[in-house]
């Protein structure tokens, strides 16, 4: 069994994570707002945690569901969604989550249309075209539980 944690303002993260559900039969998708109200012990053995970046972090409910997550998963995944650079946004989870002795076994980005700034739609259009081929590599990832940490190693700025 699996499960999708997310958190969304706009739509993209809900998005990402709908197709990264793709990737596990019987995944479901939760919303982290939801867990925190009732928290419960995941017995799942694949965990998914998306959101998206902001402020070049991880934002403050993600950082509080991390702390309470209460899961020792076989496979947890870590994806943040964003319109430009993730800064600490995977690196903050990470932390935490290692602060938990979970591990995470894949941490990605999924660049996407950023809802602060007004872009073209020329170049709106060739973003989600982007979006989507990431989304894509994405699920391939998951559905073979590919380990790759490699965007947790440094913070990314600029």
């Amino acid at each position: 069994m699996a499960v999708i944690f997310y958190l969304s303002g706009s739509g993209n993260t809900l998005y990402a994570a709908q197709r990264a559900a793709q990737a596990w039969p019987d995944c479901r998708l939760e919303s982290m707002a939801g867990y925190l109200r009732h928290p419960y012990a995941v017995k799942d053995g694949r965990i998914g945690i998306f959101y998206p970046t902001y402020c070049f972090d991880a934002p403050p409910l993600v950082q509080d569901f991390s702390r309470q997550l209460q899961a020792q998963p076989d496979y947890c995944a870590v994806v943040t969604t964003m319109g430009g650079k993730e800064g600490l946004a995977l690196w903050t989870v990470q932390q935490i989550l290692a602060s938990k002795r979970l591990s995470v076994a894949y941490a990605q980005t999924v660049v996407m249309p950023d809802n602060f700034f007004k872009l073209p739609q020329s170049l709106r259009q060739k973003l989600l075209t982007k979006s989507e081929l990431a989304l894509t590599r994405l699920v391939t990832d998951l559905q073979a539980e590919k380990l790759s940490v490699r965007a947790i190693k440094s913070a990314n700025f600029f």
